[in-house]
């Protein structure tokens, strides 16, 4: 299991590597506004290519494993985040 804040630094390189993997995910402390580098992932904007799905994570496509995993933690006691987000 790999789990991040967004405050930290190459937290985006952790998400490549989770995705590839097929590791378990887990991001806390978000607040009330998620990365847009996120959004494709949450939306499940997967593309399939040959045998292997591949999500577009800023200007890269990266390959996913059916295996992964992604949770989400907050401390907001009401939080609202796009529909994507919460389903």
């Amino acid at each position: 299991m790999v789990s991040i804040q967004l405050s930290q630094a190459k937290w985006q390189t952790k998400v490549q590597m989770a995705l590839q993997n097929g590791s378990i995910l887990m991001i806390e402390s978000i607040g009330s506004d998620l990365d847009p580098m996120l959004d494709p992932l949450l939306s499940r904007q997967f593309v399939r290519k040959g045998r292997s799905l591949t999500v577009k994570l800023g200007s890269e496509d990266i390959e996913f494993m059916p295996s992964f995993k992604l949770y989400l933690q907050t401390k907001l006691i009401n939080p609202h985040y796009k529909p994507e987000t919460a389903a």
